[in-house]
């Protein structure tokens, strides 16, 4: 909540309380908008106002961000791009950056619980063998920096995605032990261009919820407020990204799993366009059907590192993209919306939210010769349940989440598990146990429920279609609050369909910080781009960083 409070409410929270208020007296002669309007307002007034009150208190004794060590080393503030230059020029060796990076590891990770698993002594090894190379004189500077632009720069995955030798479970209890035998595709390229994974990080169960939790490794938590979540389900990478224990990262997102993370951490995080970033080598393994929807990507501090990073996960499918395109900001033509569109079941976006969009939009009507231009895309505010009927079972013809959380054991009660997980007592989390049960109960019967959402979704293709032309973008908040208290999230599910609606799209989209909010909370905006435009993602997040700073360390710097 902010500060600048009455009565302890945030004022731009009364001030929606009361349009609905007002929406409610105007309905009273329609008995139907009437008790529709009753029901948004008590069940906003409950997700949103209510619930930050009862889940602040039950993370009343939790510890702030005061707790994060400082961060002393000062190769932790550099981009990937310059480590890799100071490797190659002799200036740093990879093994100093190396151990400089596990040790911040250690600091951290007893607080943040982000990384479940590491590969220190072979990552210093072949960091050594890296300082060999370049000492040897066997390739010249400009050949490592053509051939491995990340030479000797350590990076962190999501543990979602297989590194050889590391864990591989993805939150499952029955998966415990489990290690990867192979890289995935993204990890090879990364390897390839000489960048050294040293840990895997946190996930939810299966991918499958908004908070870093599951069974296995417990809670991720983060960095600038350890009683809130880290978001899901790439948690564990935003957080030690913002943690300063990695400077570049690879998460994967099929409903904002990239991008929620990125936000409530404060990081930068990409979901490149629709199969352009190799999705091989990722448990849970998807149907082909839903490949469309994921994105593998980069996750980064710095805004600087996304394009080399993309260019590498890209591999062969790099030249369906223009990263090398010239840009002129000047040229650049931006459409904005402050919300998804007051979205009945969505929380309203908080001030600092709306703020932080506001800030990006009047920087921009500085440098560009076509002010930016508010829109209003209706579709938006069914965003989530857009997502949720594009990935459903009945509509995808995949395999339903019960079918995936609990395989072929057939004997297993699904209320019992719903009642277990409340107490902890269940192998399963209970955002999955829930989502089994939502599924089962709540799901659509048959396609044509979801006929009215397809047309939406078609709808809204065209939409953007026609706005995202060359040197166009889209700024919306990544999502319309900062990280909520744990728990909370629970009763704000619908929330992602701010992110989750630009995977059934397919475009790419890219979350930047825009500083603290009141609370000092990462806020930040959305930025879309038309289907393998995600060159202009790349030069307006780094203007955004540019202008406001981009990330901004939860604990101090010394030195």
């Amino acid at each position: 909540m902010s500060s600048k409070t009455i009565l302890n409410v945030d004022p731009y929270y009364l001030f929606v309380m009361s349009y609905y208020l007002s929406k409610i007296v105007k309905n009273v002669r329609s008995p139907k908008k009437w008790l529709i309007s009753i029901i948004m307002y008590f069940y906003r007034w409950f997700t949103g106002y209510l619930t930050d009150r009862l889940f602040g208190f039950v993370n009343v004794f939790g510890r702030k961000s005061s707790a994060l060590p400082p961060v002393q080393n000062p190769l932790l503030l550099d981009s990937a791009l310059s480590l890799a230059a100071k490797i190659r020029k002799k200036q740093v060796s990879s093994t100093s950056v190396v151990k400089a990076y596990l040790h911040r590891i250690e600091q951290v990770n007893p607080l943040i619980n982000a990384v479940v698993d590491q590969r220190g002594a072979e990552a210093l090894e072949e960091a050594s063998s890296i300082d060999e190379l370049i000492s040897s004189g066997e390739k010249s500077e400009k050949e490592l920096e053509r051939e491995m632009p990340l030479l000797g720069v350590p990076f962190t995955v999501k543990e979602a995605i297989s590194v050889t030798g590391l864990l591989f479970t993805t939150g499952v209890v029955s998966r415990r032990g489990i290690r990867a035998t192979e890289d995935a595709d993204v990890i090879r390229l990364l390897k390839k261009a000489g960048a050294i994974p040293i840990a895997v990080t946190n996930t939810s169960e299966q991918c499958f919820w908004m908070e870093t939790f599951n069974n296995l490794y417990g809670r991720t938590n983060n960095p600038y407020d350890l009683r809130r979540t880290a978001g899901g389900s790439s948690g564990g990478e935003g957080a030690i990204l913002a943690s300063a224990g990695s400077v570049i990262g690879v998460g994967n997102d099929i409903g904002g799993s990239i991008r929620m993370p990125s936000f409530f951490n404060g990081v930068f995080g990409h979901k490149p366009s629709r199969g352009i970033v190799p999705n091989r080598g990722h448990f849970p393994p998807t149907e082909h059907v839903l490949q469309q929807y994921i994105g593998t990507g980069p996750m980064c501090r710095y805004a600087t590192d996304l394009k080399t990073m993309l260019r590498i996960m890209a591999g062969p499918n790099v030249n369906l993209l223009q990263l090398d395109k010239k840009v002129s900001l000047k040229n650049l033509k931006v459409f904005y919306m402050e919300c998804d569109g007051d979205g009945n079941f969505t929380l309203p976006a908080a001030s600092g939210v709306k703020n932080g969009v506001k800030k990006v939009i009047s920087h921009f009507r500085k440098i560009c010769d076509v002010p930016p231009q508010r829109v209003q895309i209706r579709g938006l505010k069914h965003g989530f349940k857009v997502w949720a009927h594009a990935v459903s079972a009945k509509v995808a013809n995949v395999a339903t989440v019960e079918s995936r959380v609990f395989g072929d054991e057939a004997n297993i009660s699904v209320w019992k598990e719903f009642l277990f997980s409340l107490f902890g007592w269940s192998d399963f989390s209970f955002p999955v146990v829930a989502t089994v049960l939502v599924e089962k109960y709540l799901a659509p019967k048959d396609k044509s429920v979801a006929e009215p959402f397809i047309r939406i979704q078609r709808q809204l293709e065209k939409d953007f279609q026609n706005l995202l032309q060359d040197d166009c973008v889209f700024i919306m908040p990544t999502m319309p609050e900062p990280a909520a208290f744990h728990y909370a999230n629970i009763l704000r599910a619908q929330n992602c369909g701010y992110v989750a609606v630009f995977n059934v799209l397919g475009l790419p989209a890219t979350s930047c910080p825009v500083g603290l909010d009141d609370n000092g909370l990462p806020v930040g905006v959305q930025v879309i781009a038309g289907l393998r435009n995600d060159h202009l993602n790349m030069v307006v997040a780094r203007e955004i960083e540019r202008e406001f700073g981009g990330w901004i360390c939860p604990g101090p710097i010394v030195g």
